[in-house]
């Protein structure tokens, strides 16, 4: 009887990095081992220790970094193009001449972008971007309650005294 040994692979940091990378990337240790070729037991191992939590994060947080970029371009880009439009108006083709054409932006899409911006702008510093009244008549009779209880607190002073009638003249 012939015994098969075991071959003992040693991965490199950048190896195990790549591997951290395609979990977070996957969501899943299976994809992620067919991904960079690793056997899914040495990653599910790897996976209980500390270092690849810290490396999940640390990848994490790049990927963040990464996305919120790429998402800031496309926020310039679509900003840009909002306020080109608004200035010159929509490109049109007249379906019968085929000639190109600019057609001012509608009152409607004007009013409703306008009010979005300003409603995003309030949140960004947060300022409040409706108003709630909060004047049930629970609160309305304690008030009254309130101020019935001052009136009765102050007594009517009388003042003694003079006084003098001045001419104006």
């Amino acid at each position: 009887m012939t015994q098969q040994r075991k071959t003992v692979r040693t991965y490199s940091d950048h190896d195990k990095l790549r591997a951290v990378a395609a979990y977070v990337s996957t969501g899943t240790v299976n994809k992620a081992s067919q991904i960079v070729e690793i056997p899914r037991r040495t990653m599910a191992d790897w996976s209980q220790q500390e270092w690849w939590h810290e490396a999940v994060q640390r990848v994490r947080t790049e990927k963040e970094g990464e996305l919120d970029a790429k998402i800031t371009a496309i926020i310039d880009k679509a900003f840009d193009t909002v306020a080109e439009r608004l200035e010159n108006g929509e490109t049109v083709v007249n379906p019968k001449t085929g000639e190109r054409y600019a057609r001012p932006i509608s009152g409607r899409d004007a009013g409703w972008l306008g009010a979005v911006l300003f409603d995003k702008q309030r949140i960004l510093r947060n300022l409040p971007t409706s108003i709630s009244e909060n004047r049930s008549s629970d609160q309305l009779e304690k008030m009254a309650r309130q101020f019935e209880k001052i009136s009765k607190q102050s007594e009517a002073k009388t003042i003694e005294g003079q006084f003098e009638r001045m001419n104006e003249d």
